[in-house]
């Protein structure tokens, strides 16, 4: 304070009980300022809660033939449906009930009450249907769950009727509230997977009711569902390609593509060995990659591409240029050079590799148990393909055991490329 005091009154000395007051006025009055500067520029990053503030005072100072123009301009943007547009579309329709209030139009105010309150309600509804997801979290880190209205509300709510209800009066919300009671169903009966067939095909009928970030929200919920229960591998990549050729594989255009999302395409591209695909998915979009992420991910995606052709040389040698520090390429690229080596026969390298895996499994807190198992699994049957291989036993009686076990556990990662190698042992 005394620094301060005296760089702005200079000659002035600090320390008496005026001086000090002074400086807690001044303090208190830019942490004040401070606070303001904070919330406007927050306030200027959001742009539709912004059109709502100006349209108000628009109305306020009674320019009307302004606020229709602005009106017409800001509900043309929010032309799509969602969650977070119905709640937005409440503070809007709040403003226009108020506008017709001004001019005595008293129709169109009871019906902007009513769309008000409808947008609202719909909002609620659907976020309620999201509790089993909330629930999900509660079960991933052991966090008890509290009583909680939602709850409350789907257990003693007749959804079956509310939605017949809907579909007979062709409510403009149905679409919007079915699929999420689907996404509700789907959650929480998980051994049933007609809701997510059900789901599939309500969001794939309905995309365009949505914008790119519900489209993509919508996605990544069925992306999990596929993740949790272990889907095969086409329908990971019907889902992808889905993604792309709608242009919801990023929530904005502005946002870079996620490294793990771009490591999944790739994986199931290759896991799948559709080599266009895959080509055509590196070339297009790597540079949508972070700045910092987009080298390593090039190589990662040319190793797998130059593996899945045969070049496995060429693979090993984008394998060698892979920065390992990263997490996600820590267990990746060291899966693939494990199959790498088998296909060079460098069986020395490939056993020593087992055991370095192993290891790094055993010890690292970077990845999850259901994570960890599923590339132990691997790993397990990966060792005993290749004690059969290097054993030179090739009898049919030893190529179906192993068989039957890499088929009784689910939790295996590059099953189909064990299969493959089975198969070609048969020959």
């Amino acid at each position: 304070l005394f620094r301060s005091y005296e760089s702005i009154f200079p000659g002035k000395n600090y320390g008496d009980t005026k001086s000090n007051s002074l400086m807690k006025t001044l303090i208190s009055e830019l942490y004040k300022m401070c606070i303001d500067f904070l919330a406007y520029s927050s306030f200027k990053e959001d742009e539709k809660r912004k059109s709502f503030y100006v349209l108000d005072q628009i109305r306020r100072r009674k320019h009307y033939i302004e606020f229709e123009k602005e009106y017409e301009k800001i509900i043309n943007d929010t032309n799509k449906g969602g969650i977070t547009d119905f709640i937005e579309r409440y503070f809007l329709y709040s403003v226009y009930k108020n506008y017709s209030l001004d001019r005595d139009q008293f129709n169109d105010s009871f019906e902007y009450t009513l769309a008000t309150d409808e947008n609202i309600v719909a909002a609620a509804l659907m976020m309620s249907f999201m509790i089993e997801d909330v629930k999900n979290t509660s079960d991933a880190y052991n966090i008890p769950m509290r009583y909680n209205l939602m709850n409350n509300l789907l257990e003693n709510l007749n959804t079956e009727n509310l939605l017949e209800e809907m579909k007979i009066n062709s409510d403009r919300f149905y679409p919007y509230v079915l699929i999420f009671y689907m996404i509700y169903k789907m959650n929480k009966h998980k051994d049933n997977t007609e809701y997510y067939y059900e789901l599939k095909k309500l969001v794939a009928e309905n995309k365009n009711l949505f914008g790119r970030e519900d489209n993509f929200l919508l996605s990544n919920i069925m992306l999990t569902y596929v993740n949790v229960k272990l889907f095969p591998n086409e329908e990971y990549c019907f889902l992808y390609e889905y993604m792309l050729e709608n242009n919801i594989y990023k929530k904005t255009e502005s946002d870079d593509f996620h490294i793990i999302l771009f490591r999944n395409i790739v994986v199931v591209f290759s896991a799948l060995e559709e080599y266009e695909k895959l080509e055509n998915f590196i070339q297009k979009y790597s540079s949508e990659l972070h700045i910092e992420h987009r080298d390593n991910m090039y190589n990662f995606s040319f190793a797998h591409l130059n593996f899945i052709k045969g070049n496995f040389e060429k693979a090993l040698e984008y394998t060698g240029k892979i920065n390992y520090d990263i997490f996600i390429f820590k267990l990746d690229a060291r899966i693939l050079l494990m199959k790498i080596y088998y296909e060079l026969s460098y069986f020395e390298q490939a056993y020593s590799l087992i055991d370095s895996i192993t290891h790094f499994l055993r010890y690292t807190n970077e990845f999850s148990d259901i994570f960890k198992n599923h590339y132990n699994n691997f790993i397990k049957n990966f060792h005993r393909l290749l004690k059969l291989k290097t054993s030179g036993v090739s009898d049919s009686d030893s190529i179906n055991i192993l068989e039957m076990k890499i088929k009784k556990e689910k939790q295996t990662g590059n099953i189909l490329w064990l299969q493959k190698k089975i198969d070609e042992m048969k020959l």
